[in-house]
């Protein structure tokens, strides 16, 4: 099949060679017969010279045709195209070995005069032609009858790509190139296939650089806010110290405070007891007192009748001898706690200085009883002036007695106030000492957390110079 295909253009073109020249030399020999009995005239002489010399040219062009034909059968072997060449009868009148190979035609579908439906039909047989065939013969007549160049792509049967392209001539008939584009179409992927892959590439870099810059601010960031936090621990650590002092110092204060609060509060509610005793004992005063109006006004009743009732009325002085010092006593004494009262006893003061003053009066008074007592029949009237005296004084001691019952009773008052109000602060200040010790608890523990959040600003930014080589070292491996 093969050789069949590479001989047929050679004998082709020397059959067309062969017979330009006989043509050639039969026409210059039949013009030498002619002339030659005419030889002897210049003018045949010069014309039988023309045709020896055409003669000599045709010959040698011809020889020159026969040497082209056989390089042009050469080449037409060689090339990768499929060619053939069909008549307008649908005959083939030429094709070279490439395109009997591309469909594996045998000898006799390959020589001149083989019609287009049967090669079809064996390559319908073959599987190298998956059209309808009579379909496919129909659509390239009319084409090519029409000066139409077709050009199609098929798959051959072990997956080699095929371009067909069919052009008319004007003759009739038409010539057609038939080129296995597998390796090209391989090679257009591989291109594109490549580009692609630039493109991605291209993409790929710009994502890197894009990437890199973005991930060095970002790390950057982050380096910067572990650089914050930690000048921010480190300046909370040193706060947190600070406060942990304070508030040791201020627990340590406050309990001192709340126990100075507590024996406050416990004099406070001795002073009130005090008071509350003060209180009393001018109760029992100003009832002694009232008794002893009542007293002097019997006596003042009972005046004329002193000489016989002498024993009684030493009764009577040794009775007032008795309230006097009582009233001595029970003035001493709220002396002395308006003393401890201080600012607010001074009123307290005057009334017991008062008191005292007035106890030792009776006293004196008493005494000067005492001595008149012997005389008391001779100073009747005077003694009458005498005990109405002692009463009006015994009345203003009364009074008196009564102002400061109730001058005691309002300190007693506001001294049950102020007992309440220390017993307040005391459990006031038991609660700041709590607080203060739960505020010493919060600040030891900020401590402990400024630390370890230094600790931890270290590690995060110890780490982000980690993943900045990381990531360069990635995107070192990326870009290779």
């Amino acid at each position: 099949m093969n050789e069949t295909a590479s001989r047929q253009p050679s004998s082709q073109h020397a059959l067309l060679v062969g017979g330009a020249g006989a043509v050639a030399f039969s026409i210059c020999f039949l013009a030498f017969v002619t002339l030659l009995p005419l030889e002897g005239s210049p003018a045949v002489n010069a014309g039988i010279a023309a045709i020896v010399a055409m003669t000599i040219v045709l010959l040698d062009l011809a020889n020159r045709m026969r040497r082209q034909s056989a390089h042009m059968s050469r080449a037409l072997r060689g090339i990768s195209l499929g060619l053939c060449v069909f008549d307008g009868n649908e005959r083939l009148a030429y094709c070279n070995k490439r395109y009997a190979d591309l469909y594996r035609l045998p000898p006799d579908l390959c020589r001149p005069g083989a019609t287009l439906s049967d090669i079809l039909a064996y390559r319908a047989a073959n599987g190298s032609f998956m059209h309808d065939p009579s379909e496919f013969r129909r659509q390239l007549i009319e084409d090519m009858r029409q000066l139409k160049a077709m050009t199609a792509e098929v798959r051959a049967p072990d997956g080699r790509l095929l371009q067909i392209s069919n052009q008319g001539l004007p003759g009739g008939g038409w010539v057609g190139s038939h080129e296995d584009i597998t390796a090209r179409r391989e090679a257009e992927r591989e291109r594109e296939a490549l580009q692609v892959q630039s493109k991605r590439r291209e993409a790929i870099d710009a994502a890197i650089a894009a990437f890199r810059v973005h991930i060095d601010e970002q790390l950057q960031a982050v380096t910067e806010s572990a650089r914050a936090m930690r000048t921010t621990a480190t300046t909370l650590s040193a706060n947190s110290g600070r406060t942990l002092s304070g508030a040791a110092s201020a627990v340590s204060t406050s309990h001192e405070a709340a126990t100075s609060v507590e024996t406050a509060a416990i004099a406070s509610d001795e002073l009130a007891s005090s008071i509350v005793e003060i209180a009393r004992q001018l109760s029992v005063t100003t009832t002694i007192v009232r008794g002893a109006v009542d007293e002097t006004r019997g006596t003042n009743a009972q005046v004329v009748s002193l000489a016989e009732a002498a024993q009684k009325i030493g009764d009577v002085v040794k009775l007032i001898r008795t309230i006097a010092e009582q009233t001595n006593l029970l003035a001493l004494n709220a002396t002395i706690e308006a003393a401890r009262a201080g600012e607010a006893g001074k009123g307290f003061a005057v009334v017991a200085s008062e008191v005292k003053s007035l106890a030792v009066q009776t006293a004196q008074a008493t005494g000067d009883i005492s001595t008149l007592i012997g005389a008391v029949q001779k100073a009747i009237s005077g003694a009458a002036a005498a005990i109405s005296r002692i009463a009006n004084r015994m009345q203003d001691i009364d009074g008196n007695a009564t102002i400061v019952a109730a001058a005691v009773e309002e300190q007693s008052a506001a001294t049950s106030e102020i007992s309440q109000n220390v017993a307040s602060a005391a459990t006031g200040a038991r609660s700041i000492g709590a607080t203060l010790d739960e505020v010493a608890g919060a600040a030891q523990e900020t401590s402990a957390a400024a630390e370890n959040v230094l600790a931890a600003s270290q590690e995060v930014e110890a780490a982000a110079g980690e993943l900045r080589d990381e990531v360069a070292d990635f995107l070192k491996r990326v870009a290779a």
